[in-house]
């Protein structure tokens, strides 16, 4: 005997499912006391489905001797139902403790997956459907979920889709001297664009989520685990066997600039459509998604036409020149499109150089269906337009800079912590300097960050009416 399952009130009796096989059971009798017991099958699964181990309980309540009996009344014909327990003249004082266990487990496989069936949902919970039923209504009823398919309630959670990486960044201690070795500081942290995103997110108290692909080796299981650190949901994010965790090196001078990076990331090659709609629950259920080029051509499209489609807000960074050649040329159903100089470059087929060169290409952008477009021009600060005509240049907060890598990031993420705190655009554009600026004064690729500091930058430096 295994243990038992689905207690039941009735009067001053507990009854009790058993899991256990009928065929060693069959010269069990039905008790004459019971033969009228309404043990219809709604009235029984009504209540909540729980394991308990037979002694454990009995030592627990101190029970007189229970007895079984075959569930053949309004139930079943013997031996296919199962037999039941009945502990006599116990009363069973049900808790509201319990239903609100039970209501957590549904909310989280809700969450999991929108579009669950209730026979999936009792399934994996290991309750009648009815009784599944009677939970989603009381959930229903106190505005937890939404709706068919399940929507559950979110507060303005942000959701990450792209890269996860391992970065090494050097940096050579002298001028650099080509055709042989040179002295320098060598770093290793975690990387990737949604990654570092969401990770700034996290610290900056936002709920947000990250969704990607991990090599099944130290590396992968490394990044998950500091990514958990500060508050990202990797729950998404799959394992791949036999692949390699994305990496990425780059190389800057004694001054700090980039001079050249190089990235292995043939495990992003997996970010298929299929991959995408197995967690589309979760995607459409996000407040703000926010993607990166590392995922497919065709990979891309699809969640840009899908965000455009259900109306969705998705911001899009392409991470690189060469990546954002994978952007389809009709951009609509991105609500931001975040660039630097060189990417924005190749989206408007023109040279960038200028502030006005940047008005130019925000045009050309807008005009290909993206909404909004922000330029990240490094020391000259940012550009950024709406479809509105709304257009601002806002030079850096701050004119020293350590180190570049992981600034985009900083800006994306303190743009979308003010879009989810009800701040304007023109404000979280702010706020993202803010994040910029604070991230360049050091060697981190993530630094901390917090609502206060970033506040605290931008009411210092900017004035909210300076607009092009």
């Amino acid at each position: 005997m295994e243990g038992f399952r689905n207690f039941y009130k009735w009067e001053r009796h507990l009854i009790v499912m058993v899991k256990m096989a009928f065929s060693t059971c069959s010269s069990i009798l039905l008790p004459a006391t019971l033969q009228s017991l309404p043990l219809l099958w709604n009235d029984i699964t009504r209540i909540d489905s729980i394991w308990y181990d037979l002694l454990r309980y009995r030592k627990l309540i101190r029970a007189p001797e229970p007895f079984l009996f075959g569930l053949d009344d309004g139930i079943g014909s013997l031996g296919t139902m199962g037999i039941a327990l009945v502990i006599p003249n116990k009363a069973v004082r049900f808790e509201e403790g319990e239903r609100a266990v039970k209501d957590q487990q549904i909310l989280a496989l809700i969450k999991e997956n929108p579009f669950i069936s209730q026979q999936e949902l009792s399934a994996k919970l290991g309750l009648s459907r009815s009784a599944v039923a009677g939970y989603i209504s009381a959930l229903i009823k106190k505005g937890e979920i939404i709706g068919r398919a399940y929507v559950v309630r979110e507060e303005l959670r942000i959701t990450c889709l792209g890269g996860a990486n391992i970065d090494r960044k050097s940096q050579t201690l002298k001028p650099i001297q080509y055709g042989t070795s040179n002295p320098a500081t060598i770093r290793q942290s975690c990387g990737g664009v949604s990654r570092n995103v969401a990770e700034n997110l996290g610290r900056l108290g936002c709920q947000v989520s990250l969704i990607t692909l991990i090599g099944d080796d130290q590396e992968g299981k490394w990044l998950m685990e500091e990514t958990k650190r500060y508050g990202v949901d990797v729950s998404q994010c799959l394992t791949m066997n036999m692949a390699k965790t994305g990496s990425y090196a780059a190389i800057h001078n004694d001054s700090g600039e980039m001079l050249l990076a190089v990235a292995d990331m043939h495990i992003y090659d997996q970010f298929s459509i299929d991959f995408i709609e197995a967690r589309w629950p979760h995607l459409a259920s996000s407040h703000i998604i926010f993607a990166d080029s590392n995922l497919p051509k065709e990979s891309l499209a699809y969640l840009i036409q899908r965000c455009e489609k259900e109306q969705l807000t998705l911001w899009v960074n392409p991470v690189s020149v060469l990546k954002a050649s994978r952007l389809p040329h009709n951009l609509k159903g991105i609500h931001v499109l975040i660039a630097n100089r060189e990417e924005a470059s190749a989206l408007a087929n023109m040279d960038v150089a200028t502030i006005e060169d940047c008005k130019k290409a925000a045009e050309r952008i807008i005009q290909r269906g993206a909404e909004q477009v922000m330029i990240a021009l490094d020391r000259q600060g940012v550009f950024w337009a709406a479809r509105d005509g709304r257009q601002e240049h806002l030079p850096p907060l701050l004119p020293d800079i350590i180190h570049r890598t992981g600034v985009e990031e900083a800006l994306i993420g303190g743009a979308l912590f003010g879009v989810t705190h009800n701040e304007s655009f023109e404000q979280a554009v702010r706020l993202g300097m803010a994040a910029a600026a604070i991230t360049m004064q050091t060697w981190d690729t993530v630094t901390d960050l917090t609502a206060d500091q970033l506040y605290s930058l931008v009411d210092h430096h900017y004035n909210i009416s300076d607009t092009v």
